[in-house]
């Protein structure tokens, strides 16, 4: 006999576990992707990382940690790394570390303790590097003194304090009193941390400060990043994309033309493959705070920051993709009550729906007649 229909209960909800965003392997093959369940008695949840081929058909656990997430994938195909709070007593992660894992399996290796953790992990093209974001104190220098400022913040009975920025809380969480969101990178062969905005006024977005604020070029010699360059933390101001210099730490400001001339932010940058544009999403403020995003690129040859969506009557989601071939890029943007996956291509000005999930929303489907995977140069 079929099974009795029910009403779905908040337990039947709290049962259901939870896919955080996925990272594919450079052979397409798999995808690594945070699993997270909830144990209600206990009000806690667990995450671990799962892989799930491609073809739907294998799906394996590979790490048991209790707080795994954020994979990502290196380049050359052999790790994962991700971001856990591991370790048991005095070993114990006081803060989220960087991790990595062969992409087969076994242990997996603590590569950071840093007392402000880390976030938003990136490896770099050359798999010789890993790009992050961490909470610090701009004003301090160095590992030991961030780390005795925290363990002074940690203790300190008082919380409350003078509030003098805009943002001073995001959706649900108060951002860290005194700190800015760096961009750090860890050089795999040595050990060595660098804090690139060390010295620097420039700090990631703080509402937002994930890897999606930041890209590397394909040569591993530059990052370009979202940067708020405004000097009076009261006032509202619109966000810019800088390229970062690796070897000689120099910078310059890439959507100055566009940003505060024409009231825009400015962010999410993504290199092209072949590394001769910037794709990036652009907001114009000017015409009100909740103006949707467009596609814009930078032509890295000197051609300056132009629209690319503009002419279109729908917003863009981030992240922004790349196809293979620099032809292209990809994301998701509403229409009707669903989000399918578009393709706008270098010479056109308005996307090509290619992707629609089943039934009314979501995304995933192929569209009858649209290109398959492999016509579309991913």
């Amino acid at each position: 006999m079929p099974a009795e229909k029910r009403l779905m209960t908040i337990q039947d909800l709290w049962a259901l576990k939870r896919i955080g965003t996925p990272t594919l392997s450079p052979d397409g093959r798999w995808a690594c992707a945070s699993v997270t369940s909830y144990d209600m008695t206990k009000n806690e949840g667990t995450s671990q990382l799962w892989l799930l081929s491609t073809d739907g058909k294998t799906q394996r656990q590979l790490t048991r940690g209790k707080k795994d997430s954020a994979p990502q994938w290196s380049p050359d195909g052999k790790w994962i790394a991700f971001v856990s709070k591991r370790g048991e007593g005095k070993d114990a992660d006081d803060e989220a570390q960087l991790y990595r894992i062969a992409a087969d399996g076994g242990e997996a290796e603590r590569l950071t303790s840093l007392a402000t953790g880390i976030g938003g992990p990136r490896w770099f093209p050359d798999s010789s590097r890993i790009a992050f974001v961490s909470w610090v104190w701009p004003e301090l220098t160095g590992e030991r003194e961030q780390a005795k400022r925290h363990k002074e913040d940690k203790d300190d009975k008082v919380k409350a304090y003078v509030v003098e920025e805009n943002r001073p809380r995001y959706w649900d969480h108060w951002l860290p009193r005194g700190r800015k969101p760096h961009l750090h990178v860890l050089d795999l062969a040595s050990g060595k941390i660098r804090d690139l905005f060390a010295g620097t006024a420039f700090h990631l977005p703080p509402q937002d400060p994930e890897a999606h604020q930041f890209d590397i070029s394909p040569d591993s010699a530059e990052i370009a990043f979202t940067a708020d360059s405004e000097k009076d933390p009261a006032a509202f101001s619109f966000t810019d994309i800088i390229a970062l210099d690796l070897a000689s730490g120099t910078s310059r400001t890439l959507t100055g033309a566009v940003s505060r001339p024409q009231e825009r932010a400015c962010g999410t940058p993504r290199y092209s493959p072949d590394g001769k544009y910037i794709a990036f999403l652009s907001t114009h403020h000017g015409k009100r705070y909740n103006e949707q995003e467009r596609v814009w690129r930078i032509d890295r040859a000197g051609g300056g920051a132009t629209g690319w969506s503009e002419n279109w009557d729908r917003g863009v989601n981030a992240p922004l993709a790349w196809s293979a071939d620099s032809a292209a890029v990809f994301f998701t943007a509403e229409t009707e009550i669903a989000q399918p996956v578009w393709r706008l291509d270098l010479g056109a000005a308005v996307p090509v729906e290619i992707r629609r999930g089943p039934g009314q929303g979501g995304t995933g489907r192929r569209s009858r007649g649209q290109p398959r995977r492999q016509d579309l140069g991913l």
